[in-house]
Protein backbone atom coordinates (compact mmCIF):
# COMPACT_ATOMS: atom_id res chain seq x y z
CA UNK A 1 0.00 0.00 0.00
CA UNK A 2 1.32 3.56 -0.74
CA UNK A 3 -1.30 5.72 -0.01
CA UNK A 4 -5.30 6.07 -0.28
CA UNK A 5 -5.13 6.20 -4.32
CA UNK A 6 -2.08 3.77 -5.03
CA UNK A 7 -1.25 0.66 -4.21
CA UNK A 8 1.13 -2.08 -5.68
CA UNK A 9 -0.06 -5.36 -7.81
CA UNK A 10 0.95 -8.32 -8.68
CA UNK A 11 -0.61 -9.88 -11.90
CA UNK A 12 -0.69 -13.50 -12.22
CA UNK A 13 -0.50 -13.19 -15.78
CA UNK A 14 0.83 -10.43 -17.89
CA UNK A 15 -2.87 -8.84 -19.56
CA UNK A 16 -4.22 -5.55 -21.37
CA UNK A 17 -4.24 -3.64 -18.12
CA UNK A 18 -1.16 -5.01 -15.99
CA UNK A 19 2.44 -5.82 -16.77
CA UNK A 20 4.20 -8.62 -15.61
CA UNK A 21 5.17 -8.42 -12.51
CA UNK A 22 4.90 -6.08 -9.54
CA UNK A 23 4.05 -3.06 -10.64
CA UNK A 24 2.36 0.26 -8.68
CA UNK A 25 -1.00 1.01 -9.66
CA UNK A 26 -2.80 4.34 -9.11
CA UNK A 27 -6.68 4.16 -9.42
CA UNK A 28 -7.87 5.73 -12.11
CA UNK A 29 -10.69 8.94 -11.94
CA UNK A 30 -10.25 9.57 -7.98
CA UNK A 31 -7.75 11.62 -5.44
CA UNK A 32 -7.23 11.01 -2.34
CA UNK A 33 -5.08 13.50 0.51
CA UNK A 34 -1.23 12.81 0.48
CA UNK A 35 -0.72 10.87 3.74
CA UNK A 36 0.41 13.69 5.58
CA UNK A 37 -2.49 16.01 4.44
CA UNK A 38 -5.76 16.13 6.33
CA UNK A 39 -7.83 12.55 6.09
CA UNK A 40 -4.90 11.17 3.97
CA UNK A 41 -4.17 8.18 6.87
CA UNK A 42 -7.99 7.37 6.85
CA UNK A 43 -7.91 7.55 3.34
CA UNK A 44 -4.74 4.72 3.24
CA UNK A 45 -6.13 2.78 5.62
CA UNK A 46 -9.75 2.70 3.43
CA UNK A 47 -7.70 1.38 0.71
CA UNK A 48 -6.13 -0.98 3.04
CA UNK A 49 -9.45 -2.70 4.19
CA UNK A 50 -11.04 -2.71 0.47
CA UNK A 51 -8.09 -4.35 -0.93
CA UNK A 52 -6.12 -5.59 1.68
CA UNK A 53 -2.52 -7.20 1.15
CA UNK A 54 -2.58 -10.66 0.21
CA UNK A 55 -6.30 -10.54 -1.31
CA UNK A 56 -7.45 -10.85 -5.21
CA UNK A 57 -8.53 -8.31 -7.11
CA UNK A 58 -9.47 -7.19 -10.67
CA UNK A 59 -8.54 -4.37 -12.48
CA UNK A 60 -9.65 -3.06 -15.51
CA UNK A 61 -8.17 0.13 -17.68
CA UNK A 62 -8.94 2.87 -19.80
CA UNK A 63 -7.51 4.85 -22.49
CA UNK A 64 -3.95 5.03 -21.31
CA UNK A 65 -2.47 2.32 -19.36
CA UNK A 66 0.04 4.36 -17.45
CA UNK A 67 0.44 7.86 -16.30
CA UNK A 68 3.34 10.04 -17.02
CA UNK A 69 4.92 8.57 -13.61
CA UNK A 70 5.03 4.82 -15.06
CA UNK A 71 2.10 4.14 -12.86
CA UNK A 72 -0.44 1.48 -14.48
CA UNK A 73 -3.82 3.17 -14.50
CA UNK A 74 -6.58 1.24 -13.49
CA UNK A 75 -10.31 0.76 -12.00
CA UNK A 76 -10.25 -1.92 -9.26
CA UNK A 77 -12.52 -4.56 -7.94
CA UNK A 78 -11.81 -6.89 -4.49
CA UNK A 79 -12.86 -10.50 -4.50
CA UNK A 80 -16.00 -9.24 -2.88
CA UNK A 81 -17.20 -7.29 -6.29
CA UNK A 82 -16.97 -4.11 -5.08
CA UNK A 83 -15.90 -0.99 -7.13
CA UNK A 84 -12.62 0.09 -5.17
CA UNK A 85 -12.91 3.64 -7.01
CA UNK A 86 -15.80 4.52 -6.73
CA UNK A 87 -15.84 2.96 -2.93
CA UNK A 88 -13.23 5.91 -2.06
CA UNK A 89 -15.29 8.53 -3.38
CA UNK A 90 -18.42 7.29 -2.02
CA UNK A 91 -17.84 7.25 1.64
CA UNK A 92 -15.81 10.89 1.18
CA UNK A 93 -12.03 9.20 1.17
CA UNK A 94 -11.79 10.85 -2.17
CA UNK A 95 -13.30 12.91 -4.40
CA UNK A 96 -13.64 12.63 -8.36
CA UNK A 97 -10.83 13.54 -10.39
CA UNK A 98 -10.81 13.18 -14.70
CA UNK A 99 -7.37 13.38 -16.33
CA UNK A 100 -8.18 12.93 -19.85
CA UNK A 101 -9.08 10.81 -21.92
CA UNK A 102 -9.83 8.92 -19.27
CA UNK A 103 -12.74 9.35 -18.10
CA UNK A 104 -14.84 5.92 -18.77
CA UNK A 105 -17.06 6.30 -15.15
CA UNK A 106 -16.41 10.17 -15.16
CA UNK A 107 -20.23 10.83 -14.11
CA UNK A 108 -20.26 7.80 -11.63
CA UNK A 109 -17.64 9.59 -9.72
CA UNK A 110 -18.90 12.75 -9.65
CA UNK A 111 -22.63 11.95 -8.89
CA UNK A 112 -20.73 9.89 -5.78
CA UNK A 113 -18.65 12.74 -4.50
CA UNK A 114 -21.72 15.31 -4.71
CA UNK A 115 -23.65 12.57 -2.77
CA UNK A 116 -20.98 12.68 -0.27
CA UNK A 117 -20.30 16.21 -0.28
CA UNK A 118 -24.05 16.71 0.46
CA UNK A 119 -23.83 14.30 3.54
CA UNK A 120 -20.50 15.60 4.85
CA UNK A 121 -19.06 12.48 4.54
CA UNK A 122 -15.29 11.81 5.54
CA UNK A 123 -12.95 14.57 4.40
CA UNK A 124 -15.88 16.80 3.31
CA UNK A 125 -16.32 17.46 7.06
CA UNK A 126 -13.04 16.52 8.51
CA UNK A 127 -11.01 19.20 6.77
CA UNK A 128 -12.18 22.68 6.96
CA UNK A 129 -10.56 23.66 3.53
CA UNK A 130 -12.80 21.13 1.71
CA UNK A 131 -15.70 21.27 4.25
CA UNK A 132 -19.02 23.46 3.06
CA UNK A 133 -19.33 26.72 4.35
CA UNK A 134 -22.19 27.09 6.89
CA UNK A 135 -21.28 30.91 7.14
CA UNK A 136 -24.11 33.93 5.65
CA UNK A 137 -23.74 37.08 5.23
CA UNK A 138 -26.23 40.17 4.94
CA UNK A 139 -27.49 41.84 1.94
CA UNK A 140 -28.78 45.00 1.24
CA UNK A 141 -31.88 43.47 0.74
CA UNK A 142 -31.79 41.52 3.73
CA UNK A 143 -31.30 44.18 6.09
CA UNK A 144 -33.91 47.22 6.85
CA UNK A 145 -33.17 50.83 5.51
CA UNK A 146 -31.83 53.06 7.53
CA UNK A 147 -35.00 56.07 7.86
CA UNK A 148 -32.88 59.37 8.97
CA UNK A 149 -34.69 60.94 12.49
CA UNK A 150 -37.15 63.71 11.69
CA UNK A 151 -35.93 67.09 12.00
CA UNK A 152 -35.84 69.51 14.98
CA UNK A 153 -38.96 71.70 15.11
CA UNK A 154 -37.63 75.57 15.18
CA UNK A 155 -39.53 77.81 17.13
CA UNK A 156 -40.49 80.71 14.74
CA UNK A 157 -38.50 83.97 15.00
CA UNK A 158 -40.19 86.41 16.70
CA UNK A 159 -39.04 90.25 15.61
CA UNK A 160 -38.07 92.16 18.70
CA UNK A 161 -40.10 94.88 19.79
CA UNK A 162 -38.04 98.50 19.52
CA UNK A 163 -36.55 98.95 23.34
CA UNK A 164 -38.96 101.58 24.97
CA UNK A 165 -37.92 105.02 25.64
CA UNK A 166 -38.55 107.31 28.61
CA UNK A 167 -37.87 111.15 26.66
CA UNK A 168 -41.25 112.80 26.31
CA UNK A 169 -42.81 113.13 22.39
CA UNK A 170 -41.20 116.37 20.80
CA UNK A 171 -44.58 119.11 21.00
CA UNK A 172 -45.96 120.10 17.88
CA UNK A 173 -44.78 122.23 15.39
CA UNK A 174 -46.82 125.13 14.92
CA UNK A 175 -45.82 125.99 11.94
CA UNK A 176 -47.03 122.68 10.52
CA UNK A 177 -50.46 122.89 8.97
CA UNK A 178 -53.16 120.54 10.60
CA UNK A 179 -55.62 120.84 13.37
CA UNK A 180 -56.35 124.13 14.83
CA UNK A 181 -53.41 125.34 17.68
CA UNK A 182 -53.44 128.38 20.29
CA UNK A 183 -51.32 128.80 22.94
CA UNK A 184 -53.29 126.67 25.81
CA UNK A 185 -52.21 123.64 23.57
CA UNK A 186 -48.61 123.96 23.69
CA UNK A 187 -46.05 123.12 26.30
CA UNK A 188 -44.52 126.35 26.50
CA UNK A 189 -44.49 130.35 25.96
CA UNK A 190 -42.20 132.83 23.47
CA UNK A 191 -42.34 129.59 20.47
CA UNK A 192 -39.99 131.33 17.74
CA UNK A 193 -41.77 130.76 14.73
CA UNK A 194 -39.35 130.60 11.84
CA UNK A 195 -42.11 128.99 9.61
CA UNK A 196 -44.81 131.49 9.74
CA UNK A 197 -47.90 131.28 11.93
CA UNK A 198 -50.58 129.53 10.72
CA UNK A 199 -52.71 129.08 13.40
CA UNK A 200 -52.28 133.18 14.58
CA UNK A 201 -50.47 132.56 17.86
CA UNK A 202 -47.61 135.55 17.15
CA UNK A 203 -50.39 138.40 18.04
CA UNK A 204 -47.82 141.70 18.46
CA UNK A 205 -45.37 139.96 15.21
CA UNK A 206 -42.66 139.87 16.49
CA UNK A 207 -41.89 136.57 15.38
CA UNK A 208 -42.44 134.81 18.54
CA UNK A 209 -45.96 132.85 19.38
CA UNK A 210 -47.39 132.89 22.71
CA UNK A 211 -45.57 135.96 24.07
CA UNK A 212 -46.82 137.64 26.85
Amino acid sequence: MVDGDTLELTADAPGPALRAGTVDVRLVGVDTPETTECFGPEATASLGRLAPVGSTVWTTRDQELTDRYGRHLAYLWNDAGVFVNGTLVESGHAEALTVLPNQAHRSEFEAAESRARSAGAGLWSACAARAPSTSTSTTPQDSAPVVPPPPEPVAPEVPSEPPATSEPAPAPDPAVPGPDLDCADLPENNIPLPHGDPHGLDADGDGFGCDE
